[in-house]
């Protein structure tokens, strides 16, 4: 699971190395619906006789990332034509008859722009002080995917909560005080609220179709679903813990909050979300 690691570390950058001390970020913890969906690890797995899934979510945004092992003696193919990432019971499907150009600008006055690998949405973050400068690359998506036996794949697509926060307004979550990642001795302001799959906010599926055959027919469908069980806002302190060292001449932190079956979004006006809330009191 090399891939779901190498994501993982690239995502903290933002938070590592973050220069706002106020910055607050909220955390997500999800739970499977499926009985067969079981914790194995870091990562929730799915596994039948035929097919081993594999799941990580952590990243800004959340981001469904897994990894899909043929574990037979013969080929099976995965039909994106027929299969979808379900929110809310909206379905966004996996294949579109187009081509898609995947970009990423850098501009001194604009934004750094990126939708690697992401179709649906186009994620931004302030570029100040950068030349401009821009490179696109242009790929037709495959309507199907061949998978040899004893083999695996690996699919990173769709972006979880592709919003700048969850409103936890003072009648959706309550104050906790916990003692404080970076010093154990302190305690800090914790906002949180937990669901049950019934008034669980987030729900989301995995929808896919396969097949031994690549004409698609025999198919087979698998039907992975999660939901979003908890949020806790935390200050960028509690969520880095203890300061562990330095990577060229940055200092590097714990981050004990990571966990590959949970996400985070990134609150990058906490000022107005601050606002919002003290309405409240």
């Amino acid at each position: 699971m090399k891939f779901l690691k190498f994501y993982f570390y690239l995502g903290l950058i933002p938070v590592i190395f973050a220069g706002c001390s106020s910055f607050h970020i909220q955390v997500f913890e999800t739970k499977p619906i499926n009985a067969d969906i079981v914790t194995t690890g870091e990562n929730f797995v799915f596994e039948n006789d035929s097919i081993k899934l594999t799941y990580s979510f952590w990243g800004d945004k959340g981001v469904l990332t897994y990894s899909l092992e043929n574990k037979l003696d013969k080929p099976i193919y995965v039909d994106w034509k027929s299969s979808s990432f379900i929110i809310n019971g909206k379905k966004f499907d996996y294949w579109e008859e187009k081509t898609i150009s995947n970009t990423v600008t850098t501009g001194s006055s604009t934004e750094l722009t990126y939708r690697i690998p992401y179709k649906y949405y186009t994620v931004s973050v302030s570029s100040q002080g950068f030349e401009s400068r821009s490179n696109s690359v242009t790929e037709k998506p495959e309507k199907s995917t061949f998978i040899p036996p004893h083999s695996y794949m690996e699919k990173m697509t769709f972006l979880i909560y592709p919003y700048d926060y969850f409103d936890l307004n003072c009648n959706s979550a309550k104050t906790e005080m916990e003692s404080s990642r970076d010093n154990p001795k302190k305690k800090t302001k914790v906002y949180a609220t937990n669901f049950e799959e019934k008034n669980s906010p987030i729900k989301f599926r995995n929808y896919l179709s396969f097949s031994f055959s690549e004409d698609g027919s025999k198919a087979f469908h698998l039907d992975n679903g999660f939901y979003v069980s908890g949020i806790k806002e935390v200050s960028r302190k509690y969520f880095r813990g203890k300061r562990v060292g330095r990577v060229d001449g940055n200092p590097t932190y714990e981050t004990p909050m990571i966990n590959m079956k949970n996400f985070y979004v990134e609150i990058l006006f906490p000022r107005d979300n601050f606002n919002r809330r003290n309405k409240c009191k």
